[in-house]
């Protein structure tokens, strides 16, 4: 066992390193490993509420986010924001950043109730602090439209989706790779609601708008053309669907390899 002194603060950090080197080559077990003890004595050290501290309870959560393990995931990352409110208050910016991941964790156990809570009270508190249109307070409706979406509640997410757009287009562009995005979400959600005329309209939007941004082969501009296709398909036009999808399928292949899900998914509305 490594044994460490309270000024050893350099090993700590290169060990910290060291985790996210290894979690960026996929070694997550390793990665995790590696953050728990920095953690560890971090917590002995320096006590659960210094800075260092909470950083390495973020690392943790977002290995543990990687391997898929979003129960302590989330353990983790109320550990943190418990840390966090104590030492600043309900409404300081690390604080609502935190629960902005808490939000995400839980999102992915399918907690989307809760998450919708989180997230509003998220945008309140950010809406107080900043402008409506500042561009983090546009991303938490963004996240907030998700979130509904999620849970069907497709008239709501619909309306924070354009109001995420309004703002972005503003503030950042209509050409910004954020609001194509929203652009895109809202494409998402006029098909939910099976509108698929006005759908497939604002994804031909979103569309020539990756496509000019990012380039044919992106996994922004694949994802916006692999749901045209799908619009087109409700609209009858199979012929220029089934195009679309062969070329969503070939990019797909180029990009992500035969064993990628999306791949996968593709080559099979293909084969359909």
């Amino acid at each position: 066992m490594l044994l460490l002194c309270p000024d050893d603060q350099d090993t700590l950090r290169s060990m910290d390193e060291q985790a996210r080197v290894l979690a960026s080559h996929g070694k997550y077990q390793q990665a995790g490993a590696t953050s728990r003890r920095v953690l560890e004595v971090r917590e002995k050290v320096l006590g659960e509420e210094h800075v260092d501290t909470l950083t390495s309870y973020y690392h943790l959560a977002a290995t543990l986010v990687q391997q898929g393990n979003y129960e302590l995931a989330e353990a983790t990352e109320r550990r943190a924001l418990e840390a966090l409110e104590r030492v600043l208050g309900e409404e300081h910016a690390p604080v609502l950043y935190s629960l902005d991941h808490l939000a995400y964790v839980l999102v992915e156990q399918g907690k989307y109730d809760i998450a919708e809570k989180i997230i509003r009270r998220v945008l309140e508190t950010g809406v107080r602090a900043q402008e409506t249109e500042h561009v983090h307070t546009l991303l938490i409706i963004d996240n907030l439209a998700n979130v509904l979406k999620l849970q069907e509640k497709y008239v709501e997410a619909e309306k924070m989706f354009r109001e995420a757009l309004a703002g972005k287009e503003k503030v950042l562009g209509r050409e910004d790779p954020e609001t194509l995005l929203s652009l895109h979400g809202v494409a998402v959600l006029l098909a939910d609601q099976e509108k698929y005329e006005e759908a497939a309209e604002v994804h031909r939007q979103a569309l020539n708008g990756f496509q000019k941004v990012h380039g044919y082969e992106h996994s922004a501009t694949l994802n916006s053309a692999y749901d045209l296709a799908h619009c087109l398909r409700y609209l009858g036009s199979d012929e220029e669907a089934l195009k679309m999808m062969g070329s969503c399928a070939d990019t797909a292949l180029k990009l992500f390899g035969p064993d990628h899900p999306d791949t996968i998914d593709r080559l099979q509305w293909k084969a359909d």
